[in-house]
């Protein structure tokens, strides 16, 4: 699709970008390029939900899900495309390496027998993404099933400081925390109105201003592949048990 594109000169987007855009995670942005976390280390990005997977409490009319010859995948096709593009857009690596990956599937006494069912409801890995020189080690998991505890953590953690916030949802605030005079210091930051678009609207408002050149979070043609390459290195080194490389398709730039 895209070779397809490219060669007749269309763009091809991607509704990744889904959640991209919205003003908290440009005030989380702006945090981050004003130098005051220092240098980024290590991030934890955790979304564990106990009962949602999508075939069954959620959409369970929809029992393709489950299967993934028809799904691709479980809970990381469905909800990692928006992991990474969020991921991706805060941290802007020109690589990732997959060290180590995990897929499992925890049974409940409702599992459907009726219809094939063999895709993950739980996933994580650890990650390096790199820009330069400069590693960022990731903490990443996701849940749609669950036996733990559900709770989402989202923190981002520097030589100066950190953030955290709630990668999702707009409605809910973003914490800064830093050291004075050897103390711990907590502040919410400013993140301004909620936006007149909701993740409905944004991919389709990104593509829109993307065709009409003007500065847009859209995620096209080679760049749309970016988020596609994450999910499918995740799968390969759980599988494999083998590290996977990924070079980052940067905005503008064409294989």
């Amino acid at each position: 699709m895209v070779q397809l594109a490219e060669k007749h000169n269309r763009l091809l987007g991607c509704c990744s970008v889904r959640f991209i855009g919205m003003p908290h995670m440009e005030a989380l942005k702006k945090v981050i390029k004003s130098g005051s976390l220092g240098e980024i280390y290590h991030v934890t990005f955790v979304n564990k939900w106990e009962r949602s997977r999508s075939g069954i409490e959620y959409q369970p009319a929809s029992r393709w899900f489950l299967d993934s010859k028809l799904s691709g995948g479980g809970v990381l096709m469905d909800w990692g495309p928006y992991d990474f593009a969020t991921l991706n857009d805060i941290l802007n690596p020109n690589s990732i390496e997959i060290h180590t990956a995990w897929t499992a599937k925890p049974q409940t006494e409702i599992d459907p027998l009726d219809t094939p069912f063999d895709v993950e409801t739980h996933v994580g890995a650890f990650m390096t993404f790199s820009s330069g020189n400069h590693p960022i080690h990731v903490h990443y998991e996701r849940a749609s099933c669950a036996h733990g505890e559900s709770y989402v953590r989202a923190e981002i953690e520097g030589t100066l400081g950190s953030l955290r916030w709630t990668p999702f949802d707009s409605r809910q605030p973003v914490f800064l925390r830093y050291d004075k005079h050897g103390q711990i210091i907590e502040e919410q930051i400013e993140t301004g109105p909620r936006s007149e678009y909701t993740i409905f609207d944004n991919p389709l408002h990104h593509f829109y201003r993307k065709v009409k050149g003007l500065e847009s979070h859209a995620n096209v043609n080679q760049q749309a592949l970016n988020n596609f390459r994450c999910l499918t290195s995740i799968y390969t080194t759980a599988e494999t048990g083998q590290k996977q490389l990924i070079e980052m398709v940067q905005k503008g730039v064409t294989l």
